[in-house]
């Protein structure tokens, strides 16, 4: 089985993919920030990673940061939420 690739026709699929997402009432410049944002319950934090310009220095911050208690149980889920946002936007903008 070949490699998967989130470029040409697939970079919609990725996380670093420019479109907006809503989670827990904020909006995001993309999952993968709603994703990172997510890491810690520090409000200073969470808005380092609301107003990092690309998906890439959102990621890095969120290599640094003290995970929350409850990341490991928790991850999946937020990740799921923030891809059902990222593509019910996708489908209602069609």
């Amino acid at each position: 089985m070949g490699e998967i690739s989130f470029q040409g026709e697939n970079w919609f699929l990725s996380n670093f993919y420019p479109r907006p997402v809503t989670f827990g009432g904020v909006k995001y410049l993309s999952a993968e920030h709603a994703f990172q944002a997510q890491k810690s319950f520090d409000p200073e934090y969470q808005a380092s990673v609301l107003y990092a310009q690309t998906p890439g220095k959102a990621k890095r911050l969120g290599k640094h940061v003290t995970l929350r208690p409850d990341w490991e149980m928790v991850k999946l889920d937020i990740m799921r939420g923030d891809l059902q946002a990222k593509f019910e936007v996708a489908f209602r903008a069609k």
